[in-house]
Formats: C-alpha cells, sequence, structure tokens
C-alpha cells in the first residue's frame, strides 16, 4: 500500500516472524547463541521462553536457517489442536505418515525413523513452538522421548518454546522428572529504549527505506506503548506509516503517532496499558469502588484526546463502573518505570500535575496551584 510512496522494497513492520529482519539485540543474540550451544552440545532438553510478541518464534526461524547438514529438525506449532494424543503431531512435524494409526503404531514408526537418522550420523530435534498450550500429559510423553538412546547416544533432541506460563508448568511436581533434563534455558526480555529505536531503523533499512522517518522522540513515546515488545512495535510503526500515507505526508510526528495510539487503544485493539486486574470479593465495582482499602488504578492513555478534565472523570467512570467525581482523579507520573497512573478512590493522593505531553493531550483543564507530580512524595493507598 505505501510501499512505493516511502521507497520499501516490503512492508517493514509486518506481523509475520521473518529471520531476515531479526535485530540482534544483546538479548535476542543471547537467545540465539543458547539454542544453537543447546543443540551443538546435545543438551536434551533446552527451553526457550518470552511473552507474547517477544521475538520467539524469529529466533527458532533463524536457528532452522543455521543448522548444520547433520542435522534434522522437525517443528511442531498447533499446539492448541492437540487433544488426547500428541504422537500423530510429532509424526507431522518430521514428515511420517500418521493417518489412521493407532498410538503403539506410532510411536514404532517413530522410533524406527530416530533409529535410521542415528545409522545415518545425523542428529534429530524437535522445536515445539507455544509449548505453554501442552497439557501435563502430553509434556511428559515429550519427556519419555528423551528416553531413547542407544550407547549413550542421545536420539532426539527437545527445544520448548514459550510463554512464561510454560515455567509455571515446569515448576509443577508432576514434570520434575522433565525439569531435571533441561540443560539450557533463556528467557527473552523487552527490548530496552535505546533498542527499540535501534529497531525501528533496523527494520526500515532491510527493507529498503530510510531510517530517519521516525525521529527519536517518536521512537520512545513508541517505547512507552510497547513496552518494547516486537509486536507492538510493529503495529504502532505500520499503523504510523499507513495514517502519515494518507494524510499525504512523508515524516512521522509526535501528533500523528499519539493519534495512532489514541484510535488503537480506543478501539480495544492495541493490547497496552490496559487497567490494573481488580481483586474480587464478589461484590460489584461500585461496592469495589466505594469501600476499596486502595484505590483502582487506569492508565492514561485509555482517555480520548482533547478531552477537558470534567469529561475525562466522566469517562473513564462510566467505562470501568466506578461511581466518581471529578476531585477524585489524581495522578502519578512514574517516570521511565511505567505508564502515567489515574486513580479513584476516596483518600486523595495529590492533584493532576506535571503530566507528560501525551497525558496533557488528555486532560486539559487542569487545576492551578497543583504539587508537581516529579516532586510530589509516593502515593500511600489509605483505608476508606
Amino acid at each position: 500500500m505505501y510501499e512505493e510512496f516511502y521507497g520499501f522494497r516490503e512492508k517493514p513492520f509486518s506481523l509475520n516472524p521473518d529471520p531476515n529482519y531479526l535485530f540482534k539485540s544483546r538479548k535476542h543474540t543471547k537467545g540465539l547463541t543458547m539454542l544453537e550451544y543447546g543443540l551443538a552440545s546435545e543438551a536434551s532438553i533446552v527451553i526457550l521462553t518470552g511473552e507474547v510478541g517477544s521475538g520467539k518464534t524469529t529466533l527458532t526461524r533463524k536457528l532452522l536457517q543455521r543448522i548444520s547438514h547433520d542435522l534434522t529438525m522437525g517443528v511442531m506449532t498447533h499446539t492448541s489442536r492437540v487433544t488426547d494424543n500428541i504422537f500423530p503431531w510429532i509424526c507431522h512435524a518430521f514428515g511420517l505418515e500418521h493417518q489412521g494409526k493407532d498410538t503403539v503404531t506410532l510411536f514404532e514408526g517413530l522410533n524406527n525413523f530416530l533409529r535410521a537418522e542415528h545409522k545415518a550420523n545425523r542428529r534429530v530435534a524437535l522445536i515445539v513452538d507455544e509449548a505453554q498450550n501442552l497439557s501435563i500429559d502430553d509434556l511428559d510423553e515429550i519427556r519419555m522421548l528423551s528416553n531413547i538412546n542407544v550407547d549413550d547416544n542421545l536420539f532426539m533432541q527437545l527445544v520448548l518454546v514459550g510463554q512464561p506460563e510454560l515455567l509455571e508448568k515446569l515448576r509443577l511436581p508432576e514434570l520434575r522428572q522433565l525439569a531435571q533434563r533441561i540443560s539450557v534455558d533463556y528467557n527473552l526480555e523487552a527490548l530496552s529504549g535505546p533498542e527499540t529505536a535501534l529497531y525501528i531503523r533496523h527494520r526500515i533499512k532491510v527493507a529498503g527505506g530510510t531510517t530517519d522517518l521516525f525521529n527519536d522522540r517518536c521512537c520512545t513515546l513508541v517505547h512507552r506503548e510497547s513496552r518494547g515488545i516486537p509486536r507492538l512495535i510493529n503495529i504502532i510503526c505500520d499503523a504510523a506509516l499507513v495514517y502519515a500515507f494518507a494524510g499525504g505526508g512523508r515524516d512521522i510526528d509526535e501528533v500523528l503517532l499519539k493519534s495512532v495510539i489514541h484510535d488503537r487503544v480506543l478501539g480495544g485493539i492495541l493490547p497496552i496499558r490496559k487497567a490494573a486486574p481488580k481483586k474480587s470479593n464478589g461484590s460489584s465495582p461500585r461496592t469495589e469502588a466505594a469501600s476499596a482499602s486502595g484505590p483502582t488504578t487506569l492508565t492514561l492513555s485509555e482517555l480520548p484526546t482533547r478531552l477537558t478534565r470534567a469529561q475525562a472523570v466522566e469517562y473513564l467512570g462510566r467505562r470501568h463502573g466506578i461511581p466518581i467525581k471529578e476531585n477524585t482523579l489524581y495522578h502519578r507520573h512514574m517516570e521511565d518505570t511505567g505508564p502515567p497512573i489515574v486513580y479513584f478512590g476516596r483518600k486523595p493522593l495529590y492533584p493532576v500535575a506535571g503530566l507528560d505531553e501525551w497525558a496533557e493531550a488528555a486532560v486539559s483543564d487542569q487545576p492551578s496551584g497543583a504539587k508537581d507530580a516529579d516532586t510530589a512524595p509516593p502515593p500511600i493507598a489509605e483505608a476508606s
């Protein structure tokens, strides 16, 4: 759509996990190194975890590009569809016939395949993506495959890739045998602010564009809203390019970027800066808001832009079912550690003040004489 306008060979912020676009941040480089080390050292089980959209699948696809000729790789991706038998999916990952066969026959066929590869001096590894979706029984079945060996030679290595919930499962007593076989594990963290800017410019450069489309302030805003998650960075940046193209402009400025973020957040599409989860005790939101010992936290990016302060209070109260009045809107600026927070509660913390630019676009008509949020003491939740 906008590729020719910007001189791109292809879309730079596609959501498809393309290993050619892998940004070699310190975190991603270490993750790839750990995967390669695990395979080269013939580790029994290798674990790679990370939040949704952190780049795990891209790393595994890069790994597939770099495997040696003596390694046969199988990739199992549709883990959410596994029901009561995992063996057909494992056989499918290696291109083995599995239709209409019972579990014993499937296991025998897989065993024969592994032994044939071993005789041909080829190692075998199975990558299981989204492994957190597998049941405890399925994970234990996979663990049992690592028992297939001859003369201390491992027939199949396992690479389990998943979200943090995978680690929670591996800590269960039922899976302690599997956990004890893990030789290499790595958690892929989000990008830092400087890494986010480099990531954006890296993808634009790979696509054939000029790297000055997003200035430093825009990159900072993208990082704040995306929390450094590559997939969310791609969503924001791709939408910004569409907005700029539709408006006939070339450069991305902060006003346009804030409009993109506002539209996505308000529409519930972009999963960023969500409200903190509420603790439910069986009462209604109104009762909880009125009687909670601490304030309810909501983020300013939930607000539509260009609202007056009174309108902002009304909007958030209506959206979250909380009976509030204008004088109960308070703000704390969490510099470099998180988004601005709006507090609702019966006990005042301190008034809205010292808002950053995005918050100023969201809430106007602030009270005069308020304390500066950067110098005010940390808020303390008081009992109602």
